[in-house]
């Protein structure tokens, strides 16, 4: 039997609430081996944007969890952990200030904090064997323009009558005296997954209060306070602009504030797993996340994977949950096509829990769809550099 030989890099997203991204790509690996006809030289290079799941990515490359205390988003003590990876420690936003699903609330979104994350690079960065510490900021249940995060680091904030407070977003009004973190010992980079400002309506409360606990009556205040805050911490007003410095309910600012810079959390970890070097050698790439949407395009895993593999001239098929009716601007950068994986109309439980089968399936499809295709090529003379096994 005459195979065509097909190197595939599969480099996902996580599907967030039903798989891992390791997860998600050993799913899709298992679905194209179904396809007899083709003979797979399959590279997984799971991937992270700077959300949750980084660490995971972090992990597998080497880095080792490193226990330490951190606080929930409500400010209760917690068990948590940083990652160690040579001389680099990683920082997860979602695990040191996480969100939470509106049914395991103790509180409104206003009175939460970043506290806990900033515990963990405070302890990272205390870390002889460390040089530089990211912050991975995805994935949180806290809207405190980075109070807590700075608090933790050594800063203070005080009421008119110079009293401490405590850094809860329900404070940020009742600032008016900031007393700064010191020099940062060693460099201090966060990672974003969506490249928003603090304020207005694509900052931090406004795209992102909703569905972290802000009620919708209270947007506005709530940003005005948040402008009122940022003031004081940034007194120049060159940080609340910038590229990320409302991810993760404003860790991203505080993270400038306090003299650390941002970056995009896809690039830096496409860099860190050589995403752009196993692409060159693939002849198709396959890449996903739980939903393709506008936001693909402002920093995620898909939009990093299409720009690699534009840059190489690659072919990439992108599976997904769901995703936008529009794909144009996608299209534009590089994306060949965008499967969703959904079997049958179902529940979203439902459809979650099987995520696993639906990437099977769909991958299956893909593999017999690119093994007709490539010994089609072939038969007709119309391709170079395809290997074929008989």
């Amino acid at each position: 039997m005459t195979k065509a030989r097909i190197r595939v890099v599969i480099a996902p997203d996580s599907f967030k609430g039903a798989l891992f991204a390791d997860e998600v790509a050993r799913a899709i690996a298992r679905g194209l081996q179904r396809c007899p006809s083709v003979q797979w030289d399959l590279h997984l290079l799971p991937m992270a944007d700077g959300g949750e799941g980084t660490g995971i990515v972090v992990r597998s490359l080497g880095g080792q969890p490193v226990s330490a205390e951190a606080e929930s988003i409500y400010g209760v003590p917690s068990a948590a952990h940083w990652t160690r990876w040579g001389d680099k420690a990683l920082v997860e936003a979602a695990v040191g200030s996480g969100f939470l699903p509106e049914n395991a609330r103790q509180a409104d979104g206003e009175h939460t904090t970043s506290r806990g994350t900033g515990l963990l690079v405070a302890a990272a960065l205390a870390d002889a064997s460390v040089d530089e510490v990211f912050v991975a900021l995805g994935g949180t249940g806290s809207t405190d323009g980075g109070m807590g995060f700075l608090h933790a680091l050594g800063a203070q904030f005080l009421d008119k009558a110079g009293r401490p407070l405590l850094p809860y977003g329900a404070n940020l009004d009742q600032v008016a005296q900031y007393i700064p973190v010191g020099p940062l010992p060693k460099p201090l980079i966060g990672l974003y997954d969506v490249g928003v400002p603090l304020l207005g309506e694509r900052g931090a409360v406004y795209q992102f209060g909703p569905q972290k606990g802000v009620a919708a009556h209270r947007l506005a205040a709530m940003d005005a306070a948040m402008a009122q805050y940022a003031a004081l911490v940034d007194p120049l007003g060159t940080a609340v602009h910038a590229p990320g410095a409302g991810a993760a309910g404003g860790m991203g600012f505080a993270i400038l504030a306090c003299g650390g810079r941002l970056q995009g959390g896809a690039e830096t970890v496409g860099e860190w797993c050589q995403l752009d070097r196993h692409v060159a050698d693939a002849d198709w790439v396959i890449t996903g996340e739980g939903q393709i949407d506008r936001q693909t395009t402002e920093g995620k895993v898909v939009a990093w994977v299409l720009h690699c593999a534009q840059a190489r001239k690659r072919p990439v098929i992108a599976l997904a949950g769901s995703r936008a009716r529009d794909l144009t601007l996608l299209h534009g950068q590089g994306l060949t096509f965008a499967m969703p994986i959904g079997l049958a109309p179902m529940s979203l439980p439902a459809a979650i829990a099987q995520t696993a089968e639906s990437l099977e399936a769909a991958s299956e499809e893909i593999g017999w769809f690119l093994g007709q295709s490539v010994l089609s090529a072939v038969h007709q003379k119309g391709v170079n550099n395809v290997q074929l096994d008989t």
